[in-house]
């Protein structure tokens, strides 16, 4: 393989590998140490929230904006608390219309076991996580107080350092347009991911693109 093909390959790895373009989803996500929660957690491109009263929501968008904490060590649990930052966008007519939503500081706590070895050679975690009542406007949503959201992360040592994460979770929620006096069931969880901050997709990309670029000069 020539140079120019192997520089390439390597910015189109980064590329799929990172998730790149926006709306996709990273298969795992680069951390200096084996800790959580990630630094975003998306909604599937494939997955909406979906509620009986015709409210909907999609693009969901948890930017974390707190300390990470140490995962368990085997055999052992923990429960680590963060607060994030929680885009997305609702309509209230089926579909039909959207508006976009941001509410700031929203808790989640999440409740881990180290288990051991896990499919893909690294540590498993599973666990539970809960995220609090989150005001969105003239909305409410809540984790399911009666349904059991989970979550797993695997952590593998990076070559070159660190770790590489996958994680994901699959969220219950109910929904109140009436400041948290009924609440309404979604018609089933939501997958969403941890991926990695904008920031680092960026620098990353552009280092493989530089490199493509020394490439072609020889």
């Amino acid at each position: 393989m020539s140079k120019l093909s192997h520089s390439i390959l390597v910015v189109f790895s980064l590329v799929g590998l990172l998730g790149i373009p926006a709306g996709t989803l990273a298969a795992a996500y680069f951390s200096p140490a084996a800790e959580a929660p990630p630094p975003e957690i998306r909604e599937s491109p494939t997955s909406m929230f979906m509620y009986p009263n015709g409210m909907m929501l999609r693009n969901m968008v948890m930017i974390r904006e707190s300390p990470t904490k140490a995962l368990p060590g085997p055999g052992d649990s923990a429960t680590i608390d963060s607060f994030f930052d929680v885009y997305a966008e609702v309509s209230t007519d089926g579909g039909a219309t959207w508006a976009s939503s941001h509410t700031v500081g929203s808790p989640l706590e999440m409740e881990m076991s180290n288990v051991g070895g896990g499919g893909g050679g690294g540590i498993l975690y599973t666990g539970v996580v809960k995220w609090f009542n989150d005001k969105k406007g003239f909305y409410t949503i809540r984790e399911s107080p009666t349904l059991v959201s989970s979550a797993e992360m695997e952590v593998r040592n990076n070559p070159g350092g660190g770790y590489m994460i996958d994680s994901f979770f699959d969220i219950f929620t109910e929904i109140s347009v009436d400041d948290g006096l009924s609440w309404v069931p979604s018609s089933g969880p939501v997958h969403m991911e941890g991926t990695p901050e904008p920031a680092t997709l960026s620098l990353l990309t552009l280092g493989g693109l530089a490199l493509l670029r020394r490439s072609r000069r020889k």
